[in-house]
């Protein structure tokens, strides 16, 4: 009996190893990346647009090259570009009455080289700027994209024009 409660004994712990041998081990780590949201931002590669000389009643064209968007955010969303113009002044004389309309200069979008994942879905081509802000173009993003153009623009001098050497400012805005 001795020598079957032994074999018992051998078989049990042989046994009892082989279940502990087979069974695997596991470590199981969760692995956590965050993503940075970065900004949103507007540029123009040239400071200013020059025109040539004007005479009163012409029209006169210019550009404003490497207008740029760039959308670091990260984001599935919108953004929109928005421009203005302040009335022209006289450079020699800005407070006196001789100004030019803002709303003489037409600005026109150029063709837009965009990367990422921007979708254009509004180009105003030709718009008239004023003091209020004007939407030229709007984009669906996902992810990080950028866009870029030159605006064309076409101010129409008016007959009354008076001889001087006048200035507008005009501003971009992306939201």
């Amino acid at each position: 009996m001795r020598t079957i409660t032994r074999a018992t004994l051998a078989l049990t712990g042989a046994a009892a190893l082989t279940l502990f041998a087979v069974v695997p081990a596991n470590a199981v780590d969760t692995v956590t990346v965050a993503i940075a949201e970065g900004e949103l931002g507007l540029t123009t590669l040239e400071a200013g647009a020059a025109l040539t000389e004007a005479t009163p009643g012409a029209d006169i064209e210019g550009q404003i090259a490497g207008v740029e968007i760039t959308d670091a955010r990260a984001i599935t969303g919108v953004w929109a570009v928005s421009v203005n113009a302040t009335a022209f002044t006289n450079v020699a004389a800005p407070d006196d009455a001789t100004s030019m309309a803002a709303a003489a200069i037409t600005y026109t979008l150029g063709a837009v080289t965009a990367e990422g994942a921007p979708v254009i879905t509004n180009v105003t081509p030709d718009v008239v700027l004023t003091a209020v802000d004007a939407e030229v173009a709007t984009a669906t993003v996902a992810g990080n994209n950028s866009a870029l153009w030159t605006a064309g623009l076409s101010i129409a001098v008016p007959a009354g024009a008076l001889a001087g050497t006048y200035s507008t400012t005009i501003t971009h805005s992306v939201l």
